[in-house]
């Protein structure tokens, strides 16, 4: 859930009831009472649960409902006072996780209701060594909740920066393209009109290398041109997708190049609907998932709106 954050956005999320899940988190302004160690050191417990997990984010300034059959689903926006409780306290308390987590991003969202009013959105990257709670305890984030880990996944999450670890990005392209629906005039003038598609590039971020590399990203079918007939098709919560797949194979080679650290490769090129429109379809997603060698599979999800445009 990358991308720009503010009042409309956590709007959204409430008016589309977009449910908690291990990658996203809610908590409501009372979550940062400072008058409460235990609260404090729940902050240190949900972080690190994340970085210790699949990474995500917590958005501290929304509340939930309270009864069984809503919970885990955001009520309303809870503001955070922040003259009282201010982006650098906040960033001083995760920062008192051991080993400290890199990467973290606090965006302060403000709010139309008064000047102090505020909501903290913590993004948290997926981490390569497993983190520790001010209680000294390890967490995991695992059916909306953070719960302690065994031994055996401590040991499992310090040994990630063993694998490779692809991620893909993704950028609107534009083109111009003939417009079959015109004609030319007398003076034999084509008439040219925007058209879009998704240019993808692929990154290991880890510290090995990776052998073989196979990606599937689903684009929603209203989205993809309808001569494309050859990908596999899907649904899921009552929406059609496209599955679009990619490998590290090399046709004129006949094998499977290593995929190196800290290389950006073009990846594919996903062709999107004349009818496309960045405006409209902007909060649409795409979502993807990422296999290397023996490693954790990544997986993802981008609002069309949040892809860089060139």
């Amino acid at each position: 859930m990358t991308g720009t954050w503010d009042q409309t956005r956590l709007n959204q999320l409430i008016d589309d009831q977009i449910q908690e899940s291990l990658t996203l988190d809610y908590k409501g302004a009372d979550a940062l009472d400072r008058r409460k160690p235990r609260y404090i050191e729940e902050i240190t417990k949900d972080v690190s649960a994340l970085a210790n997990s699949a990474g995500g984010v917590i958005i501290y300034g929304i509340a939930e409902f309270d009864d069984n059959a809503r919970r885990h689903l955001p009520k309303n926006i809870d503001p955070i006072d922040s003259t009282q409780y201010s982006r650098e306290w906040l960033d001083q308390i995760i920062s008192t996780i051991r080993p400290k987590v890199d990467g973290i991003i606090i965006h302060p969202v403000m709010l139309s209701t008064a000047a102090n009013h505020t909501v903290y959105v913590v993004e948290v990257p997926q981490s390569y060594t497993a983190h520790q709670a001010r209680d000294k305890l390890y967490y995991k984030r695992l059916n909306f909740m953070s719960v302690s880990m065994e031994d055996y996944e401590i040991r499992d999450v310090m040994r990630r920066n063993q694998y490779p670890n692809v991620q893909l990005n993704f950028n609107l392209k534009t083109y111009q393209a003939y417009d079959q629906s015109s004609r030319p005039s007398s003076q034999n003038h084509l008439d040219y009109v925007k058209r879009y598609n998704v240019e993808v590039t692929a990154v290991n971020m880890g510290n090995v290398f990776a052998q073989y590399v196979n990606t599937f990203i689903h684009v929603p079918a209203n989205l993809v041109p309808s001569t494309v007939t050859n990908q596999r098709k899907h649904f899921k919560n009552g929406v059609e997708y496209i599955q679009f797949t990619t490998d590290n194979f090399h046709e004129t080679m006949k094998t499977y190049g290593p995929f190196l650290p800290s290389i950006v490769r073009p990846w594919t090129l996903l062709p999107l609907a004349t009818c496309f429109d960045p405006v409209e379809c902007g909060d649409c997603e795409l979502s993807w998932t990422a296999h290397a060698d023996n490693a954790p599979v990544i997986s993802g999800t981008i609002r069309f709106k949040d892809m860089a445009t060139q």
